[in-house]
């Protein structure tokens, strides 16, 4: 059904292979709300309505409704892990390594323990600790496959892809102000009852974590100098991990020495044509504003009144926020 959706979509859409999230949670709520239509663009608006038919259709019937749409969204997910999968070589993780050195470049003077965060599903952690020996004062601290990998073994969990309770909270027109917990969410507002709860990610991590405790061997160092933001497109649907991630390491707080380091794709060419040099500044300026839209939102789960402008404002000017071009 995803796969189906994806094909009909409006050609040079916003909405690539790395945003089926979205398509996921527009799949969903057709599904699980009344009169609800397809919020994508759509080759023309004949596909919408076929699309949105389908959905119906294919969901309409079904015993256990939630069920029926998890089980089509696991022969997604198990059909993806299969492609990439095949997809990996030698010289892919020849480049991780290139491209992991060319990140801690500047600090390579002194000895360098990495925590990863990892939204990719290629590298599993046993991948990574080979990769990390490669690479001279550099060692690593966690590895975490948030969403699980292609190829899993063990405790490792499968891949997953999964919506933000920000998308549902937004629909219930609910607030929400970051990380689960007492103090910071009115939970009268949080719509548990919802069949949408059990395609966040969160809950989809919980359910399919078999050990928790292989959470706890993966924990973030207490003391860091930077966060490096590379590959990612700071999609609405992730926005909660970073918000976890900068209370974690209180980036507001005016002592707080931690710099933000975000890559945005820069194609090298020495010929430098207009038109490179073009697509190079949008790129820039797309990943600025994802950015701003990112650090603004966290600014306003802090609780008080102008937070969320004043949060870009202060690293700025701390110079603790840097936007810099993919290596070359």
């Amino acid at each position: 059904m995803f796969l189906a959706l994806y094909v009909t979509l409006k050609e040079n859409t916003d909405v690539e292979w790395n945003s089926i999230e979205e398509i996921i949670y527009e799949v969903i709520r057709v599904v699980f709300e009344e009169n609800k239509e397809l919020n994508l663009e759509f080759q023309n608006e004949e596909d919408r309505e076929w699309i949105s038919q389908l959905i119906r259709y294919i969901f309409s019937e079904s015993r256990g409704l939630e069920n029926s749409v998890i089980k089509d969204l696991e022969q997604f997910e198990e059909n993806f892990g299969k492609y990439i999968s095949n997809e990996l070589n030698n010289k892919y993780y020849s480049n991780v390594a290139v491209l992991i050195n060319k990140l801690v470049k500047d600090n390579i003077d002194k000895e360098i323990s990495l925590d990863v965060l990892n939204f990719n599903y290629s590298i599993n952690q046993q991948d990574a600790e080979a990769i990390i020996k490669r690479i001279n004062r550099v060692s690593l601290n966690s590895w975490r496959n948030i969403h699980g990998t292609a190829r899993y073994f063990g405790e490792e969990m499968k891949p997953i892809f999964g919506i933000d309770m920000h998308d549902i909270l937004e629909n219930e027109n609910a607030s929400y102000s970051g990380e689960l917990s007492e103090q910071n969410y009115n939970f009268n507002k949080l719509p548990f009852n919802d069949s949408k709860v059990i395609f966040t990610k969160f809950f989809r991590l919980l359910f399919g974590n078999k050990d928790n405790s292989n959470i706890a061997l993966n924990k973030f160092s207490s003391n860091i100098d930077k966060i490096i933001f590379y590959g990612h497109s700071l999609s609405h649907a992730d926005y909660s991990y970073f918000e976890s991630i900068f209370d974690m390491y209180d980036i507001y707080n005016i002592h707080s020495k931690v710099e933000l380091d975000f890559y945005y794709h820069h194609v090298h060419n020495p010929q430098n044509s207009k038109k490179l040099n073009t697509e190079n500044i949008n790129s820039r300026r797309s990943s600025v504003k994802n950015i701003v839209n990112l650090l603004t939102s966290y600014g306003q789960t802090l609780g008080k009144e102008n937070h969320g402008e004043n949060i870009v404002n202060r690293l700025i000017l701390e110079q603790r926020l840097h936007v810099l071009e993919s290596p070359k």
